[in-house]
């Protein structure tokens, strides 16, 4: 269920701090209500460049099967 944030209005000088942590407050509200990511997230350091291009011909086997699935998904004939 979508949510929207109240809008709100261009504070003064002297309420600069105030409107700061209220935007802060509606940041945390916002990840607080977040729905949980449909992937997991990686952890980890990244890999390094070797790493990577030992793994070349498998990466590009995902790269490609990824592209397949989304043409078929748009309806595009392959």
């Amino acid at each position: 269920m979508p949510f929207t944030l109240p809008v709100v209005s261009v504070p003064e000088e002297s309420d600069a701090y105030r409107a700061l942590r209220r935007l802060g407050e509606r940041g945390e509200e916002l990840e607080r209500r977040r729905p949980p990511d449909p992937y997991p997230r990686p952890t980890g350091p990244t890999p390094n460049l070797e790493a990577i291009r030992a793994r070349r011909e498998e990466i590009n086997h995902v790269a490609a099967w990824r592209a397949e699935r989304a043409r078929v998904w748009i309806g595009r004939p392959g």
